[in-house]
């Protein structure tokens, strides 16, 4: 179980090696809403998302001997971006396990970041499947996008930036590679959108009502 002494203890190892993302109030989408919706710009990370929260606690937990094997990371774009990035300026060998249907742009900057990018099967199941099976045949340490305590509370980081940096909000909304029709608010509300990856589809509605794929696996990206 993750605790809030996990997150701070979280906060305090990567605070000086990731991006305090600004937190501004946006004036149309408030006017839309009757609310007032401010936007957490993690898309302003140097890899474009949140990811990096959480794989950066994990790799700053390692061991000096899982320091030496390297790690290994499935994913179709955001986390192993972040993995590559940070294994890089650590100086620790990472392979990610990408699907085939990965964006072409992710999958370069993975290799640009001088991770070794291997392209298997049509879906993130089956990147998982081959990135764990690697990963006993290699020794390498395997770097979940979700399922992981560190991964967790290195993500939860942002809820600490968004009390320090609006301490009246009323209520926090996700927004992922989502739809986000809007949010289960009254008028006049402080509402807070984290936009939390490089692609977003919101359509704010005055009535309040919210929908969003439920279907996705977390930390499929």
């Amino acid at each position: 179980m993750i605790t809030f002494v996990d997150i701070e203890e979280a906060r305090e190892r990567i605070k000086d090696q990731v991006y305090l993302s600004p937190f501004p109030r946006s004036e149309t989408i408030s006017g839309m809403t009757g609310n007032r919706v401010f936007f957490k710009l993690e898309n302003l990370q140097l890899t474009g998302s949140f990811k990096e929260r959480g794989a950066l606690n994990r790799l700053l937990t390692l061991t000096p001997q899982e320091v030496r094997r390297g790690v290994i990371a499935a994913s179709a774009g955001n986390h192993g971006m972040a993995v590559a990035y940070h294994s890089r300026r650590l100086n620790i060998a990472a392979t990610i396990v990408m699907p085939t249907s990965a964006p072409l742009v992710k999958v370069t900057r993975v290799r640009q970041y001088g991770a070794e990018s291997v392209l298997c099967g049509g879906d993130y199941d089956s990147a998982l499947a081959e990135a764990l099976r690697m990963s006993n045949e290699r020794n390498l340490t395997f770097i979940s996008a979700f399922d992981d305590p560190w991964i967790v509370a290195g993500q939860g980081t942002i809820g600490v930036e968004l009390y320090e940096q609006n301490p009246d909000l009323d209520a926090v909304h996700i927004a992922s590679q989502l739809r986000l029709d809007a949010s289960h608010t009254r008028p006049a509300r402080r509402v807070a959108i984290l936009l939390a990856v490089q692609r977003l589809t919101a359509i704010m509605m005055r009535d309040g009502s919210t929908t969003t794929d439920t279907n996705r696996v977390p930390g499929n990206d």
